[in-house]
């Protein structure tokens, strides 16, 4: 039952109940009645009160009192709710929190000092208000000095209650304004803890300075960095000797702008500063002033970082990144330059021009050591001198050493070691020297030496630079070889390519060539043709690709050992007349492989030749049939269901194993028997479905029952041929007896359901009768004529209720009689009853009850109306397999987004609402059909209703 209806439902009977309460014999129990005088605390909204009194009436006739200070001061009523016990006090107070509590002192089962006690001990500051009969001074001032906020003597006249009532509203008032100050003051603490941690715990220098100008405190880490106690620093000013006088103008110029500037606003420098042991940082600093709440300033605030490592790092990044771009260029160079003394040639340019080199020289030796080229970084460096050592194999000592190691030797006094050097006799005075040995796999290319602009306590950086790029141009030299090489050589199998290649396109039968790694290098134009493949698709695959889809001739699997070329590259023998099937298109062809390893010079495997023969055309079509069958029989063995396959002649041409052991055995071995002739008859049967598809070519759905009792749902559906004709029809037979048992049950469970609802509501009925007619002879003999009309209504609205109920209970019964409804006159005598233009379009007729149909287009109609505000509803229909489909379509507002999930859901019926379409709903389900909203929006909306086609059941 909907959690609305309990609560409303409720209210009506405690409102009844508490105003038939005066003509109750006044022996009602005291529970009944402290429950009806908390029900208030439960229903609606305001500030909560506990009263703990054990005297029903004199509760009743407090709250009264208190409800009508209320109304003479306009304010919200007070909200009670009345315990009789300390224990059930307790048991409140535990379940929640109440604004106010006013306490009794004397209770059956304590009194009200020892509530006070464990009250305190809980709630520390919500008021509590003390009530007592005794007028005991003792125990005003005992409950005073417990934490009690007020106490009062119980009184009848007006103006104690007015007392109370103003000290429970100010008490109330009190306790919220000082929850909010205790609030606000914790926040502000927890915040000034966090700030004074922060400052304490922040890994940055941070400085604060009074409105003038001084320091007043520095933290932690910045005593740290800079060296100084905060005592040393305390009232030093902004500008002081802790900056470098060449700092000095940009910090004041800080504060000044600070100074002027808006609060909130941050001024970001960077400056060095000078620490206690004289060195010099360089900080990142973050500068704030500090306002009160008139605007005036009373501080500034200072945060630095220490980014002195970074300034040297990025120092050093600057370099390295200079001695990158000259390696990147050399390397550039290397890729693109394929003469070798070009590329000596600008690699000395660029390494003088990029990185400051005074001069450098390169000589490449023959195999034999003698020298075949010099190349100096400029025509005015040429040595001849120098050419002519190298000509003759007289090398200087720090050329010599570098050829007898792979790392570079470097010469910082070239004056005291190369005394008889032509290049350092140049040079006055000699300068620092690199030189490297210029060697690739083994090979003595050349060497390079390179003569410094910079001293050797510098040059860490160039060394390593050296060695690389030593390296680079070794490796360079050494391609250069091996290009020449290799253009001869590809000259050469160029030519030979061409010879073998006319012979493999000229062959009538397929070649392949695949290397080592069974990834085909080439095939010949037949081959391409019989695998449906391009020679660049070809080239992309290797022998065991997934793409071919190879399997053997009966479909197994074929392991990538078993394959031709496995068997060739481990046995290094041919192998002849291996067949297996492959992918080509959307189809699988049999090949006829023959392959023959190819080996290199030293027997070693390098790849393999194939031919390849299409025998898909020698496959017997027998053999094709043969194995469609075996999965045909495979697949119905599977089934669950009676499948028959009936042909034109109205014979089983095929069925399963249970299809067979339906049949009857006399009539098992015949295996062309139509389905409706099981019992003997040798022509079809009038009515006969499989007659009627191979005529209309529909699909149907009918019912068998045996000679046991068993029902049987068979359904028919024809299968075409080219032509678009019915060559044959598959019967689907399924035993539905278990479900049809369970549909009997249920039916019979919903007719018990509906007579109980019916006594129900009779015997609801007969109470609310009788309800209203005291209620009405109340009102008549001028006993509470104020209330009774409230109570009417009451009664009015549960009885429509009830019936609406009762309504949708019975819309979803199951339709007796089905009877054939012309849609367009049902519709066209519905639009008849609203004010709004109804457009009927082209409906068919459908099947069912005409009252029960009329009811849910009369609900469509009368929701775009009364609920959409439309003025124009237009009605359609399509068919498909599915059923009929009719669309109910308005030009309103449409529906909100926040009820179409729960539009059918009965949970949310609200009175009344929404109960048109769940009435529908039930209906359409009854007729074996649905209801769903199609769309909605602010142009309209869409409901689509699904009738079953006229042949088919529900």
């Amino acid at each position: 039952m909907p959690s609305s209806f309990v609560r409303s439902t409720t209210i009506c009977y405690m409102v009844l109940a508490r105003y038939m309460f005066f003509f109750i014999s006044p022996r009602i129990s005291l529970n009944i009645r402290l429950l009806l005088c908390n029900f208030d605390v439960y229903l609606m909204p305001g500030r909560a009160v506990l009263h703990v009194e054990d005297d029903a009436d004199y509760a009743e006739m407090f709250q009264l009192q208190m409800r009508r200070q209320a109304r003479k001061a306009g304010s919200d009523p007070l909200m009670f709710e009345t315990v009789p016990t300390l224990q059930k006090a307790y048991e409140r107070c535990d379940d929640r929190a109440y604004d106010c509590v006013v306490c009794d002192y004397q209770l059956p089962d304590g009194n009200g000092l020892d509530f006070l006690g464990r009250y305190r001990s809980l709630h520390t500051h919500r008021p509590l208000i003390f009530l007592t009969g005794q007028g005991d001074e003792s125990v005003a001032r005992l409950a005073f000095k417990m934490g009690a906020n007020d106490y009062f003597t119980k009184d009848d006249g007006f103006a104690v209650y007015e007392r109370i009532y103003n000290a429970i509203c100010t008490q109330i008032r009190h306790f919220e304004e000082g929850r909010v100050r205790r609030e606000t003051e914790r926040k502000l603490r927890s915040e000034q803890e966090w700030a004074r941690t922060y400052f304490r715990l922040a890994d940055v220098l941070m400085m604060g300075y009074d409105a003038a100008g001084t320091i007043t405190h520095i933290n932690d880490a910045g005593q740290r960095i800079l060296g100084y106690s905060c005592e040393e620093l305390h009232g030093v000013p902004f500008v002081c000797e802790l900056h470098p006088p060449y700092e000095r103008e940009d910090v004041r110029d800080v504060l000044e702008r600070l100074r002027t500037s808006p609060p909130g606003t941050v001024i970001t420098n960077e400056n060095d500063m000078v620490t206690k042991d004289g060195k010099r940082r360089t900080f990142l600093w973050r500068n704030s002033a500090i306002f009160d709440e008139k605007g005036r300033i009373t501080g500034f605030l200072a945060s630095g970082m220490d980014i002195t490592e970074r300034t040297r790092q990025e120092m050093r990044i600057r370099h390295l990144n200079r001695l990158l771009d000259a390696m990147r260029s050399v390397n550039q160079l290397i890729a693109r330059e394929q003469d070798a003394s070009t590329l000596l040639q600008r690699a000395c340019d660029i390494m003088v021009t990029s990185h400051g080199y005074a001069d450098i020289h390169i000589a490449l030796f023959n195999e034999d050591g003698s020298c075949r080229d010099f190349s100096p970084s400029s025509p005015g460096s040429d040595t001849p001198d120098m050419r002519k050592s190298l000509e003759t194999k007289t090398l200087p000592p720090c050329m010599k050493r570098a050829m007898d190691q792979d790392r570079t030797v470097v010469v910082c006094r070239p004056d005291d070691i190369c005394r008889t050097c032509a290049i350092c006799d140049r040079h006055d005075p000699p300068q620092t020297t690199l030189v490297h040995r210029l060697s690739y796999a083994g090979r003595d290319i050349g060497v390079i030496f390179v003569r410094l602009a910079s001293d050797c306590e510098s040059c860490v950086q160039d060394v390593e630079l050296f060695d690389e790029m030593a390296h680079d141009l070794s490796f360079a030299l050494h391609s250069l070889e091996l290009k020449a090489s290799k253009n001869h050589a590809e000259k050469q199998l160029r030519e030979d390519r061409t010879y073998y290649r006319t012979i493999m396109e000229a062959s009538p039968i397929g070649i392949v060539t695949l290397d080592r790694d069974g990834r085909i290098t080439h095939a010949n134009t037949e081959a391409q043709r019989i695998t449906g493949r391009s020679l660049e698709t070809l080239k992309s695959m290797s022998f065991d690709d997934s793409a071919w889809d190879i399997k053997s001739n009966d479909g197994g699997h074929i392991p990538s050992s078993n394959l031709p070329f496995s068997i060739v590259r481990d046995r290094l023998r041919p192998v002849y007349d291996v067949r297996h099937t492959i992918r080509k298109d959307d189809t699988s062809i049999v090949l006829s492989i023959n392959a023959s390893p190819i080996l290199d010079e030293h027997g070693l495997f390098r790849g393999m030749v194939a031919t390849l023969t299409d025998k898909t055309s020698e496959m017997s079509r027998n053999d094709i049939l043969t194995k469609m069958h075996q999965l045909m029989n495979e697949m119905l063995t599977a089934m669950d269901d009676h499948f028959y396959v009936v042909d034109s002649r109205y014979r089983i041409v095929m069925s399963n194993q249970l299809g067979c052991n339906y049949l009857p055995p006399d009539k098992r071995s015949d295996s062309f028997l139509c389905y409706r002739m099981i019992k003997g008859r040798g022509v079809p049967c009038d009515g006969c479905p499989v007659a009627e598809i191979f005529c209309n070519g529909m699909r149907s759905v009918n019912e068998h029952v045996t000679d046991d009792g068993s029902t049987f749902e068979v359904r028919y559906f024809p299968i075409f041929d080219d032509n678009d004709d019915v060559a044959l029809v598959s019967c689907l037979s399924r035993d539905v007896s278990s479900f049809r048992e369970l549909d009997r049950a249920h039916r019979e469970k919903e007719r018990i359901l509906t007579h109980f609802s019916h006594v129900v509501s009779h015997h609801l009925k007969n109470y609310l009768a009788a309800i209203r007619c005291y209620a009405e002879l109340q009102a008549e003999e001028g006993l509470g004529k104020e209330y009774a009309p409230l109570i009417i209504a009451a009664v009015d609205r549960m009885n429509a209720y009830v019936n609406s109920q009762l309504h949708l209970a019975t819309a979803g019964k199951p339709v007796d009689t089905f009877h054939d409804v012309g849609l367009r006159d049902l519709l066209e005598k519905v639009a008849d009853s609203y004010p709004l233009s109804v457009v009927v379009g082209d409906v068919p007729h459908v099947r069912g009850d005409p009252q029960r149909i009329e009811e849910v287009f009369s609900n469509l109609i009368h929701n775009a109306w009364k609920n959409g505000n439309a003025g124009r509803v237009e009605i359609f229909s399509t068919t498909d397999d599915e059923g009929i489909h009719v669309f109910v379509a308005d030009d309103g507002h449409g529906i909100p987004p926040e009820r179409t999930k729960r539009l059918f859901d009965k949970t949310q019926l609200s009175h009344g609402s929404g109960l048109g379409l769940l009435v529908a709903q039930e209906v359409m389900h009854a007729h074996g059909g649905s209801i769903r909203l199609k769309s909605t929006g602010p142009e309209g909306t869409v409901m689509e209703l699904v009738f079953l086609h006229p042949q088919m059941k529900p």
